[in-house]
């Protein structure tokens, strides 16, 4: 039986009537007609039919009235005995007064936090980084040429996965999801992991500097050259436009915090300290406010669940395939494992605010709980890491007291010590109390 609808396609909202003209061909006019109803009556129902009429034989129309109860996918399906056929019914949540104070609260946290990372760059340390730049320029292939073909891949893998779920009818969104996140820069809690694990401080500061900047060039072309692998064009366009607006939003930002730092040192200095809490208050925001809001995404990541180990695997394999370049390059250890914690901590906040700017819903909506649940997860190995590795720095140490001081050597391009309250100590003309003053405080942050 060959059904159709108007409106092409069947999408209301949760609360709301839709009125809508379903034709059916082929119908056995013995059987009596068409009979109409809803696949899942918890996501919406069929309220009453009327005017039907046939035109031809074996051809209906009748008119319909159906009620949107909560978000989700069903099927609207008709029947006269004989055969069957079925239409795809979206129900959405639409957008109210939180989801709008959502996302304004989404752009000032990305926006204050990447100007005070701006503002924590020494321009000094990234010139004598660039004289130099092995160790960048490993850095840029990893985070722009190894993540986001690895977000390609696992995105692959997460399809296939998502295979054996009928009921969700864009897999293809959370893919994409998982391709944009693998596309952004590196996120400011990279540094306060290289400072746990003794990494280099200052070539950890310079990738993130550098990784934003060029994440407006780098991520547009990833997204146009391996998006439309995702996202068909006849379901979702990409909004380049968007994309670049978002970007550019955080590239000025960052410029105009370096140019703080550069003019009004003590001021910039001063920034830096917020680092941390505007961190811990973005995770919080997104973990408690933004699951509050989009709490019925929630919902459905409980239904899908094979979405969670997916979500995890991109940052962790990130974690472990760059530190294993670098070491095959040869870099002192504090530089791989700067290299290695830049890659595989992202900026969560660039895609998830892209994802629920540029796309139409619900694409946007399912793409964004990719970043969400990545970013929960990426510290989850890390925290092992920090673990063993004191321990071991202790059980090396041995009864000298060395790891038991309660201050760590910062290796670096410029060292620079950090006194046990974490205040970072003035080096004369290197002023490194910028670099590491703010980390001591941010233990458990990450963006």
């Amino acid at each position: 039986m060959q059904l159709s609808s108007q409106p092409t396609p069947l999408v209301l909202d949760v609360g709301s009537a839709l009125l809508a003209n379903i034709s059916a061909s082929s119908v056995d006019a013995a059987a009596g007609g068409l009979n109409c109803s809803v696949a899942d009556s918890s996501i919406a129902s069929l309220q009453s039919a009327a005017n039907w009429s046939a035109v031809g034989e074996g051809n209906w129309t009748v008119s319909m009235q159906l009620m949107g109860h909560k978000f989700g996918w069903t099927d609207l399906s008709c029947t006269d005995g004989a055969a069957s056929g079925r239409l795809q019914l979206t129900v959405l949540q639409p957008s109210g007064p939180l989801d709008i104070a959502y996302r304004v609260l989404l752009i000032l946290f990305v926006v204050a936090i990447v100007f005070c990372m701006g503002a924590n760059i020494d321009l000094r340390v990234v010139l004598r980084l660039v004289k130099r730049p092995v160790a960048l320029s490993i850095g840029w292939a990893c985070q722009f040429l190894l993540m986001p073909h690895l977000g390609l891949a696992v995105g692959q893998l997460l399809l296939l996965a998502l295979a054996q779920f009928p009921d969700l009818p864009v897999p293809n969104a959370l893919a994409f999801g998982l391709l944009t996140f693998s596309c952004s820069p590196g996120g400011s809690g990279s540094n306060m992991w290289t400072y746990l694990l003794d990494g280099d401080l200052d070539l950890s500061m310079t990738m993130t500097f550098f990784s934003n900047i060029w994440a407006f060039f780098m991520m547009p072309l990833w997204l146009f050259a391996y998006g439309r692998l995702f996202i068909e064009s006849e379901q979702v366009l990409i909004p380049f436009d968007q994309v670049a607006y978002t970007l550019l939003q955080s590239v000025v930002s960052l410029v105009l915090g370096v140019l703080v730092r550069h003019k009004w040192p003590r001021v910039g200095k001063k920034l830096t300290k917020a680092i941390g809490p505007l961190s811990v208050l973005f995770v919080l925001t997104v973990a408690g406010f933004g699951s509050y809001v989009y709490f019925y995404l929630l919902e459905l990541l409980v239904k899908f669940p094979i979405v969670i180990p997916f979500a995890g695997m991109l940052p962790w394999l990130g974690f472990l395939l760059s530190y294993l370049i670098t070491m095959a390059f040869r870099l002192p250890r504090p530089q791989s494992t700067a290299v290695a914690l830049e890659c595989g901590v992202q900026n969560a906040g660039i895609p998830i605010q892209l994802l629920l700017f540029s796309m139409a819903k619900p694409e946007g909506d399912i793409a964004s709980i990719v970043p969400v649940a990545a970013t929960i997860l990426t510290p989850v190995p890390l925290y092992f890491t920090v673990a063993a590795y004191r321990i071991w720095k202790r059980c090396k140490a041995g009864e000298d007291g060395e790891g038991r001081s309660g201050s760590y050597e910062l290796k670096g391009v410029a060292n620079a010590g950090v006194e046990e309250d974490g205040e970072a100590e003035e080096l004369g003309a290197d002023a490194a109390a910028p670099r590491s003053g703010w980390v001591a405080r941010s233990r458990h942050t990450q963006v």
